[in-house]
């Protein structure tokens, strides 16, 4: 009879232990869910922004500046000729541009130097027989630039600023005249660049500079009014920090 007490209850337990493991077994495992941080990439950097240097080589030349001479009083005697400045030029440049999306927009400063010159013989034999010499000596500028990446190797961009410049112009005959003379003025053009790399790029260049019209007096105060417009068309190189 204990026997079978016994037998029993262990059965019991048995029971129990079996259905207590089946009902774990069923049991879904709880996961909990993975939290994911968006990683926002930083702005891209445009190729053009930052400091920059370089140097180019070009062609400058002149609209044409008649040479007459007036009397003290503004009386016109004649012309002795006509000043077509031209010759081989080089810069040196620097500058610093920004960007807001693909909009590039700083200022550059630049000198000029060059062989740019114009020799005039007159013959005479009204107002007289006269020779006049005018030489670049340099050109100086500072500018607003405003560009547009049109890809982002490639920026196509103008200009607009402030101008000087200094030449030598000398006259002898209708006029005894030696002076070094200097000009202010306006400059403004167009350009573009185009990068090879992270560090170099290549630019062509048209600038346009009008300078003020200035009379410069000689011998018994006759004088010539002399007018300066130049142009150039240039390509060098850019080294960007």
């Amino acid at each position: 009879m204990k026997m079978n007490r016994y037998f029993a209850a262990t059965a019991m337990v048995a029971l129990v232990a079996a259905n207590t493991a089946s009902a774990g077994g069923l049991t879904a495992e709880v996961v909990e869910p993975v939290v994911v941080v968006p990683v926002v990439a930083p702005a891209a950097a445009t190729r053009f922004t930052g400091a920059y240097v370089g140097a180019s080589l070009g062609y400058t030349f002149s609209e044409n500046d008649r040479v007459g001479v007036h009397t003290p009083a503004g009386t016109f005697l004649g012309d002795i000729g006509e000043f077509e400045l031209a010759g081989p030029s080089a810069a040196l440049f620097g500058g610093y541009r920004w960007n807001s999306g693909k909009w590039v927009f700083g200022p550059e400063v630049s000198v000029r130097f060059g062989d740019v010159s114009d020799d005039i013989s007159y013959a005479g034999p009204i107002p007289a027989a006269s020779t006049v010499t005018k030489e670049l000596n340099w050109e100086a500028a500072l500018r607003a630039t405003l560009g547009y990446e049109v890809t982002p190797t490639t920026l196509v961009y103008g200009f607009l600023g402030y101008s000087a410049v200094e030449y030598d112009y000398v006259l002898n005959g209708a006029i005894t005249l030696d002076e070094t003379v200097s000009q202010n003025g306006l400059t403004a053009g167009l350009g573009v660049e185009h990068a090879l790399n992270d560090t170099w790029a290549v630019r062509g260049l048209y600038v346009y500079n009008d300078y003020d019209r200035e009379n410069l007096t000689g011998s018994g105060g006759r004088y010539t009014t002399d007018t300066t417009q130049l142009h150039t068309v240039n390509v060098g190189l850019v080294y960007s920090f």
